[in-house]
C-alpha cells in the first residue's frame, strides 16, 4: 500500500478508518456534519461522503486535515495509542485477572465511537468468560449487543453485531440458559449463514442446549454438523475442538476406538498447545479404557512436560490421578491431592479415589470382609471417575 494512503483499519481494534471518524464525528455535534466538515475542509460534500462510507480510499493528507478538524490526533484516531507490549490475550493466558482488567479500563478510559466503546466491553467480557465469571461476562455482552445494533442499523455494518453474538451464544450457552440462547440463535442465524465457522458455533451452542435438556442424539448429531462445518474454515484450533467435542460424545456413548480417532485427528489438526493439551488429555483417558494402559502412561508423561500443563493446573492433576489408575501407584494422587494450587474440586477426587484404592487394598490383604447386602436400603453413590478424570 501506498505510504500517501490512510490505513484502512485502526491498529488496536480493527475497525474500518471511514466508520471509525464517522461515529466520532456524530458524538462531536451538528458542527461536524458532513457539509460542515466539506466546506472547512475545502472539498466538495460528494467527495467527502464517499470517504466516509467506504467507496473511496483516504488519503494520508485528508487524514491529517481531518485529524486536526475533529480536534483529535491521528495516533488517537489510528488507535496507535492503545498498543500494550503485553495484550489482554497474553495476559489471561498467565491467568494474571487483574492486569487483564485495567489493560481493558484503559482502553475504556480512551473510548471514542460506538465500535471503539463496544470493543471496550467485549475485551471486559472475553476477560471475565476466559475466567468462567459467566455472569459478568454475559453482562457485558449484553451491553455490546445493544451499541453493536445501534452500529448495524446506523452504518449498515455487522461485523461488530456478528463478534457479539457469537460471544454472547456461547456465553448462554455455557450458563445452560438455554432460553436466552435460543434467542440469541434466532437472532445470530442470518447473520452467519455466510460463514461456515460461525454456523458451526451455532450447531455446537445447539448441542450444548440439547445436553441440558437431555437430549443425548440430537445433541451429537448437531456435534457432528459443528464440525463439519468448522472443517470449511480455516482455523484449525476450532476445528481441533469440533473433533474434542464429538470425541467426548462418542466416549459418553461408549464407542472408545471412535472417540480415539477423533482425538488423534483433533492433535493433527490444532496449532495451539492449549487445544493439543485438552485433546491428549482426553485421548489418555480414551487409551485407558481401551486397556492400553503403556500407551495412556507414555502420553500423560509427554502431556505433563509440556509448558501449557502450567496454565491449567486441573487438568495436570487431573492426569496425576489417572497415572495412579493405570499404574496403582498411589504416589501420582497423593500428589494431586496435597497440592493447594490445584482446585477443591479435583482435590477432592484425588482423595475419594485415594479411598477407594486404600480400602481396595485392604480388602485383598485380608484386612476388611465384604459387606454384607442389606435389605431396604437404597446403593451408596459411586463417584463417576470417567466423567471427572
Amino acid at each position: 500500500m501506498s505510504h500517501l494512503i490512510a490505513p484502512e483499519r485502526t491498529v488496536a481494534d480493527g475497525i474500518p478508518l471511514w466508520l471509525r471518524i464517522r461515529e466520532i464525528m456524530k458524538e462531536q455535534g451538528s458542527s461536524y456534519s458532513l457539509t460542515a466538515i466539506a466546506g472547512r475542509l475545502g472539498i466538495s460534500r460528494e467527495t467527502l461522503r464517499k470517504m466516509l462510507n467506504g467507496e473511496r480510499e483516504i488519503y494520508s493528507f485528508e487524514l491529517e486535515k481531518l485529524s486536526k478538524d475533529l480536534k483529535v490526533s491521528i495516533s488517537r484516531l489510528l488507535q496507535e495509542d492503545l498498543i500494550v507490549p503485553e495484550s489482554i490475550t497474553i495476559l489471561c493466558g498467565q491467568c494474571r485477572w487483574n492486569d487483564a482488567l485495567k489493560v481493558a479500563r484503559r482502553w475504556q478510559d480512551v473510548a471514542m465511537g460506538l465500535s471503539e466503546r463496544a470493543n471496550a466491553l467485549n475485551k471486559f467480557g472475553l476477560i471475565y468468560l476466559w475466567r468462567k465469571d459467566y455472569d459478568e461476562a454475559r453482562r457485558y455482552f449484553e451491553e455490546m449487543l445493544l451499541l453493536a445494533q445501534e452500529i448495524n442499523a446506523k452504518y449498515d455494518h455487522d461485523c461488530l453485531l456478528r463478534r457479539t453474538l457469537r460471544n454472547l451464544l456461547s456465553t448462554c450457552a455455557d450458563m445452560k440458559e438455554t432460553e436466552r440462547a435460543s434467542e440469541i440463535i434466532e437472532i445470530a442465524e442470518p447473520y452467519f449463514q455466510a460463514c461456515p465457522v460461525e454456523m458451526g458455533l451455532l450447531y455446537y451452542s445447539k448441542a450444548k442446549i440439547n445436553k441440558v435438556m437431555l437430549q443425548p442424539a440430537e445433541a451429537k448429531l448437531n456435534l457432528y454438523k459443528s464440525l463439519e462445518l468448522y472443517s470449511q474454515g480455516t482455523t484449525h484450533d476450532t476445528t481441533g475442538r469440533g473433533y474434542i467435542a464429538v470425541a467426548t460424545a462418542e466416549f459418553a456413548d461408549r464407542n472408545y476406538a471412535k472417540a480415539k480417532e477423533l482425538l488423534e485427528s483433533a492433535i493433527s489438526v490444532a496449532e495451539s498447545d492449549t487445544v493439543k493439551l485438552t485433546a491428549r488429555s482426553q485421548l489418555a483417558k480414551t487409551l485407558f479404557k481401551l486397556g492400553e494402559y503403556a500407551l495412556a502412561e507414555a502420553l500423560i508423561h509427554t502431556t505433563l512436560a509440556m509448558e501449557a500443563i502450567a496454565r491449567d493446573p486441573d487438568c495436570e492433576a487431573k492426569l496425576l490421578i489417572l497415572r495412579t489408575r493405570i499404574t496403582r501407584d498411589a504416589r501420582y494422587a497423593e500428589q494431586a491431592a496435597v497440592n493447594l494450587s490445584y482446585s477443591i474440586v479435583v482435590r477432592f477426587l484425588a482423595y475419594r479415589y485415594l479411598s477407594i484404592q486404600y480400602k481396595q487394598e485392604r480388602f485383598q490383604r485380608g484386612e476388611l470382609k465384604r459387606p454384607e447386602k442389606s435389605k431396604g436400603r437404597l446403593t451408596k453413590r459411586r463417584l463417576p471417575l470417567d466423567t471427572n478424570f
